[in-house]
């Protein structure tokens, strides 16, 4: 009996420390999705502002039409 509490408390500090390993994968990986996150919403802007030099280098942009985002 107590063998098998033994190996019962081995099986659960493991789970335990797998648990904390998919925590720790967890927070990286939302880490790293604000991140990118983050850059596909300046790059967005970035194109939008780019598009906008662009029509209006051709005189084509009237700047209180234009919004950017």
């Amino acid at each position: 009996m107590e063998l098998e509490v033994e190996s019962l408390n081995r099986r659960l500090r493991l789970v335990e420390d797998e648990l904390e390993q998919s925590r720790e994968r967890l927070q990286t990986t939302q880490d790293q999705l604000l991140e990118s996150t983050t850059l596909a919403d300046e790059t967005d802007r970035c194109l939008s502002l780019t598009h906008f030099i662009a029509a209006a280098a051709r005189g084509g942009a009237d700047a209180e039409g234009m919004r950017l985002m």
